[in-house]
């Protein structure tokens, strides 16, 4: 997953001490897991296509 790699990606600048590149990395990967929670929360919060919310029975 793209997370995991900027994860990565993040560790490996800092380790390089490349803290303009690890901040930046940092940032996106956050702007990405925000985005990820916002998207699972959508999901849960809407009825899905099988869900018997709002149906007559």
């Amino acid at each position: 997953m793209r997370i995991e790699r900027l994860e990565l990606e993040e560790r490996d600048a800092v380790r390089r001490r490349d803290w303009s590149t690890a901040r930046g990395i940092a940032q996106e990967r956050a702007a990405l897991k925000e985005a990820h929670h916002h998207a699972l929360a959508k999901r849960e919060a809407e009825p899905g296509r099988n869900s018997r919310v709002g149906r007559r029975a």
